[in-house]
């Protein structure tokens, strides 16, 4: 149950957070790791960067608030692909659905987050930092009204912890391992 905790805990971090979260895709994002991304204000990638949760093929729920923040990234049909069939979304799929905000062609990780900060620092030269939080903090309380992502996280974390207690992904998993089903990815 000390991971449920922590994996609650993180996303109540990052859906209350007060500072602009960006984050950086160089290369793939599966499972929990892709599903805490949309807690992101800004997501940018590199074009060979993808993201997958197969979580009902392994056994398990969205996690990290996903069935809500990927609705609200990249729309409900898109969002449903990705979270009940465990659809694969290449960063240009994510770009267009609104899920990334920009993908980035750079010869390496290197460049790429060069190519990231100089976009970043150029967006927010001139912007009054109070504004652009207070910003954030409206935008945030929008979508709470929506829904609620302390109450989203919890029937989530609950969710996966009955399907940890009844053994379901343990054995999805030992299926995995002896190559009794196939999986997508």
């Amino acid at each position: 149950m000390g991971a449920m905790r922590s994996n609650t805990d993180l996303s109540d971090a990052l859906s209350s957070h007060s500072k602009i979260l960006v984050a950086l895709l160089n290369g793939p994002a599966l499972g929990i790791a892709a599903a805490m991304l949309g807690h992101f204000d800004f997501i940018y990638a590199m074009p060979e960067a993808w993201i997958a949760v197969p979580f009902s093929f392994i056994g398990l729920t969205a996690e990290q608030n996903a069935s809500v923040t990927f609705v609200n990234r990249m729309g409900l049909a898109k969002a449903t692909e990705v979270l009940l069939w465990g659809k694969k979304m290449s960063a240009e799929e994510l770009q267009r659905n609104g899920f990334v905000n920009q993908v980035f062609s750079a010869e390496d990780t290197t460049g790429f987050h060069r190519q990231a900060r100089e976009h970043l620092l150029d967006r927010l030269d001139g912007l009054d930092p109070a504004a652009l939080l207070s910003t954030k903090r409206m935008i945030q309380a929008g979508v709470h009204e929506k829904n609620d992502p302390r109450v989203v996280n919890f029937r989530e974390s609950f969710l996966q912890a009955e399907r940890f207690a009844g053994g379901v992904p343990g054995r999805r998993f030992g299926q995995l391992a002896r190559k009794e089903v196939k999986h997508r990815l």
